[in-house]
């Protein structure tokens, strides 16, 4: 990582938790994200989103993750649409990265 604080000044880097792997189905039920510049972070945030009426979690996933149905009922909000101005902007020298993957941004 220290490679990329050459390239940009500014990263941010998401994180999510799904309720598996299989795109066609499976949701995700937590994002967050974490705004770093020259190493120190600068803003973050987290979200649950709700599941659709009439879906649960598998029981694997509330086991690994920890976050319950309940929990996506009474804290998830609906499904994003975009950051919302969440974090401010990566900048001219940012980069965004994902799941061990960087594209600038």
């Amino acid at each position: 990582m220290m490679e990329l604080w050459n390239e940009f000044d500014r990263l941010v880097v998401f994180d999510t938790e799904t309720t598996g792997i299989e795109f066609g189905t499976d949701r995700i039920i937590e994002i967050g994200a974490a705004a770093l510049e020259n190493g120190e972070e600068q803003g973050s945030f987290n979200a649950l989103i709700r599941l659709p009426a009439g879906q649960t979690l598998p029981p694997f996933i509330t086991q690994l993750t920890g976050i319950t149905d309940e929990q996506l009922r009474d804290e998830g909000g609906g499904r994003p649409h975009g950051s919302g101005g969440v974090l401010p902007p990566a900048g001219r020298r940012g980069a965004a990265a994902a799941g061990g993957l960087q594209r600038p941004v």
